[in-house]
């Protein structure tokens, strides 16, 4: 039987299944490979994605949309392409360091100064339920930059918010640094970093990144950011597990990704 919707319906559906489907897909391989190790994370994956995609096709036999409008402007894309005047835009982590030294490792003033000034956003190493900040102590903050001049984007970008969350770091270096693969744009490249993706702690009772005052997490863990003015500040994130407990490996590195939906 199939069921006619309105297309802006059948597409909040869709997503709204999608997101509780691929929730389910990742604890569901993860807890399989726990308890059989020695099936491969790969293969189930794979299996879990073709039983996935056949389910999908399924779904989308029996929920047909309506036939579609006249072409138009998309009321929720539109006023976003008027906001960025159709320029190319990128999301950086960035913080404005406290050190009061400098970044050359010659330097005569700073030779004896303990405090450098930070070469990177994030230090080197959290303990777990350490707030998520710069080595100095600076906040940390998410920024739109122009990906042409990487000068900030300071306008107003309608209905757009952050999604936060950890990721395996191991599977996305090896995904996209070892392979010389950027993340490109599209379902497929959305699909190559949610595998990568880590939201619960290890005993699954508690989302693996919180905040603190302001952001809630969505159903399936993510942490949520309001952006203002093309910017919007870590608020106290801190990771609630650590990689040697949820990941394989000496010492596995956790990553952070932020992604503007």
């Amino acid at each position: 039987m199939s069921i006619n919707l309105p297309p802006a319906i059948a597409a909040l559906l869709e997503e709204q299944v999608s997101l509780r489907v691929r929730g389910f897909v990742e604890q569901f391989v993860r807890k399989l490979h726990d308890l059989e190790p020695s099936v491969p994370v790969a293969s189930i994956q794979h299996a879990a994605q073709y039983a996935l995609s056949a389910s999908q096709t399924t779904a989308a036999n029996a929920v047909a949309p309506l036939p579609a409008p006249a072409p138009g402007p998309d009321p929720v894309v539109q006023p976003i392409l008027e906001a960025t005047g159709g320029r190319e835009l990128q999301l950086v982590f960035r913080h404005d360091c406290m050190a009061l030294g400098c970044l050359d490792p010659q330097c005569m003033l700073c030779q004896h100064n303990p405090t450098r000034r930070c070469m990177l956003n994030f230090d080197r190493k959290y303990l777990v339920n350490d707030v998520l900040k710069a080595k100095c102590g600076a906040n940390i903050r998410i920024e739109i930059i122009d990906r042409a001049t990487g000068e900030p984007f300071e306008g107003h970008a309608p209905g757009l918010r952050l999604e936060v969350c950890v990721l395996d770091g191991t599977q996305y270096d090896q995904k996209f640094l070892e392979a010389a693969k950027a993340p490109a744009d599209g379902p497929e490249a959305d699909g190559e970093l949610d595998a990568c993706v880590l939201l619960m702690n290890k005993k699954k009772s508690t989302p693996l990144l919180v905040g603190g005052p302001g952001p809630v997490n969505d159903a399936v863990g993510r942490v949520v950011v309001a952006l203002a003015g093309g910017r919007a500040v870590l608020p106290e994130l801190h990771v609630t597990d650590s990689s040697e407990a949820i990941l394989l490996g000496r010492k596995p590195p956790f990553r952070l990704l932020a992604r503007a939906v």
